[in-house]
């Protein structure tokens, strides 16, 4: 099966090593799928953007793409806001301007703070 895992970040250094490892572990779980993987940064200011493109080997994935970007939006907490409603809209629909998205049986977004066992990542796809 052919897989495109999409992450958006912002502002989640801290978590990154968490969440390529799990990346990691899960790719090698599968070892007759395929798989790539978009990431979009926005804004963050922390060191997310240095270490999606550094400080990983994203061992497993076919191709890797990361973009970047400055937009100055605000940051919002876990709050129900509509305007981050959109902004969240706006960076998954990023992420998934992707090239050939129709070679991807599924597309999985998994977000860089959300902690979980393979196994159940397994059974979900």
């Amino acid at each position: 099966m052919n897989f495109l895992i999409c992450t958006i970040v912002r502002n989640r250094a801290q978590r990154l090593p968490m969440w390529e490892q799990q990346l990691t572990d899960l790719v090698e779980a599968c070892p007759n799928d395929y798989f790539e993987l978009s990431v979009y940064e926005n804004d963050s200011e922390d060191n997310s953007a240095e270490m999606l493109g550094t400080a990983f080997d994203y061992a497993g994935f076919e191709h890797v793409r990361i973009m970047n970007e400055r937009l100055n939006t605000p940051y919002f907490g876990s709050v129900q806001d509509m305007d981050r409603v959109q902004l969240l809209a706006n960076a998954r629909n990023n992420c998934l301007d992707y090239p050939n998205l129709t070679k991807f049986d599924k597309i999985i977004f998994v977000e860089p703070d959300v902690q979980y066992e393979t196994s159940q990542a397994l059974e979900i796809m």
